[in-house]
């Protein structure tokens, strides 16, 4: 049982080798982070399955998410000219 807990370790890290190259290759997090959720989900099934006894892409680190800051105007700028 230790051996199989090892290849699902190895795969995790796998997968946050794969993220690291589409980040190197200029994905945004947000492509990244679609990425994970059907890769993520895919695994999911094959647990359900019994194909696989974890799921690798539970334990890797995602990047994290730019929000941009949202302008605000003033009363003076809302006025029209």
């Amino acid at each position: 049982m230790g051996r199989k807990v090892g290849q699902i370790v190895r795969r995790g890290a796998r997968i946050q080798a794969l993220y690291r190259e589409l980040l190197d290759r200029h994905l945004s997090a947000r492509s990244i982070r679609y990425t994970h959720a059907v890769l993520r989900s895919t695994l999911k099934q094959a647990v359900r399955w019994n194909l696989s006894l974890g799921n690798p892409a539970d334990a890797v680190d995602l990047p994290s998410r730019h929000r941009s800051a949202v302008a605000v105007l003033s009363l003076q700028q809302q006025e029209p000219s």
